[in-house]
Order: structure tokens, then sequence, then C-alpha cells
């Protein structure tokens, strides 16, 4: 089954937070950081590994990940994979998903390194290109979503998006890329941040302001391949696997976070990043 999955962004690495812990008596370390591509585009990164792989040996990206304090404030290259995940929502009763970039091993960026942050992801269509409308009703984008099997084989989701002013690559995805199809694209990263505030009426005096910032990820479309007819292309069977074996996983988060609520806790956790690294073979 197709199931490409790699992220690579170059940039001036930022506001770098670590923790450290013990599971299960095996030490790890996670955490998060951004990278800074342009003015705008600031690509948020998460990252997890044990201290020790399968072998018992120190994990290189535990090293890796561990030496990150030290480089904050330079140019780095970051090699990593997009992330599904997902956490139920108690007051609205539902589960949100949404992806995250997952950084795999972070080393020093050359001079000649020029600053970018590009994605390639293969899977099958889940949801074709359809459109997609602000709170007003306005077109702001065309969005599709694509499945894969991860590397423990559950299916992980990835929204991406094609800008409204491409429309010759609108028209190609729309009259290709059906339902099922298996696909291959590559596109841009881009995590762009913007400040809002809001007013809100009191009884007396002036009006109280909030204020807001608000990071939209997109994964937008820049190419594709042929739609995939090989023998890697997911079949009726996978797909159908994949999609049962995620309603189960759905149908358990909801049951865990239910009964976490119901016993007084206030927060709920998110569900584990399927792509998360665990020990490394």
């Amino acid at each position: 089954m197709e199931n490409l999955n790699k992220t690579y962004v170059v940039g001036t690495l930022k506001d770098v937070e670590i923790r450290e812990g013990e599971k299960n008596g095996d030490k790890y370390i996670a955490g998060k950081f951004v990278v800074q591509v342009d003015e705008k585009n600031l690509v948020q990164h998460t990252f997890f590994t044990y201290e020790l792989t399968k072998k018992k040996q120190t994990s290189k990206r535990y090293s890796n990940y561990k030496a990150l304090e030290g480089m904050e404030g330079t140019r780095v290259k970051v090699t990593g994979s997009i992330n599904s995940r997902e956490y139920y929502v108690a007051n609205d009763g539902q589960v949100i998903h949404f992806n995250e970039v997952n950084a795999g091993f972070i080393n020093p960026a050359k001079e000649t390194d020029q600053n970018v942050s590009t994605f390639e992801i293969s899977g099958y269509v889940i949801k074709p290109l359809h459109e997609r409308n602000n709170k007003n009703g306005d077109l702001i984008s065309y969005e599709m979503l694509v499945g894969q099997a991860d590397y423990n084989g559950r299916l992980a989701k990835v929204k991406l998006s094609v800008n409204l002013d491409n429309g010759a690559m609108i028209e190609a995805i729309q009259n290709n890329y059906v339902k099922d199809a298996t696909i291959s694209v590559l596109g841009e990263i881009r995590h762009e941040t913007t400040q809002r505030e809001e007013k809100v009426e009191v009884m007396i005096g002036e009006p109280i302001v909030k204020h807001f910032t608000d990071v939209i990820k997109t994964f937008v479309i820049t190419g594709g391949k042929e739609v995939i007819v090989s023998e890697s292309a997911y079949t009726d069977a996978q797909i159908k696997k994949l999609e049962d074996d995620y309603q189960d996983y759905i149908v358990e988060l909801e049951k865990e976070a239910k009964a976490k609520v119901e016993s007084g806790e206030t927060t709920v956790k998110d569900a584990p990043a399927k792509g998360n690294s665990s020990k490394l073979i």
C-alpha cells in the first residue's frame, strides 16, 4: 500500500520546548519547536522518542532532540512527516481531527540551503476535492482528505488544500483524483500566524478588548502524479479494513474520554500521535 509521508523544512529554529519523563520504566524526550521559513510562515513541529531502541541502544533521535536547546536561533533543516491526531471534545460530544508536523531529525543547515517547507504524501482519496467556505459563506479554498496506512498499519488522515487561484490544478484534481483512487502528491506546508481582537460589551464602562493569536495550518498541493494503479494501489478490501478499524478506534477513544469526564477529570488528553516514534529498530 502506498504510504509515502515526508516533510522537509529549512529555516531558523525558534521557541524550543523540551520535556523529559518516564513511562513504564522507559525514559523519553518530547516537545515542540518552530522553524521560521519566512516572515509569515512559522512551521510548528512536535517530537517524541524513547531513550533506548528495541536493541537497548541509545536512540539517535534521542541524542538529536537533547541538543535542540543549543541550536535555537540557528538555521536548521528538519526532516519529518505529517501526523494524524484526534481528540474528543466533551462539550461538543464529538471527535476533532487535525494534522501536525512530526520532526524526524534536525541538523544544521548549510549556507547554500534555501528556506523551504515541503511535503510529499501518498494514499487513497477519502473525500475528493471540495469547496471550503468561511462562516460568511465565502469560498476560501478547495480541500480534499487523503488516507494512508501508517507505520502501525492504522488509518492516518491528512487534509490537503489547493489555492483558489490555481484553476488548472483544481480542474485536474477534480477530474482524476476521485474517491478511493490511490494518489501521490507534493506541496508546500504553510503555518501562518494572524492576530485578531474581539470586543466584549459590558454594562458599565468601555468594552473589553480581547486579543487572540490564530495559526492557520495548510498543506497546499503544488503537484501530483497520475493515479496509481499498480500493485501498491489500495484495494477495496484494504480500504474497508482500514476504515473499520479506525471507527473501532474512535469508539474506544470516545468511551475513554467520557469515562474520564464522568470520573471528575476536567482535561481530556489527546489521543497519541499515530506517527510518533516509539522504540526504533
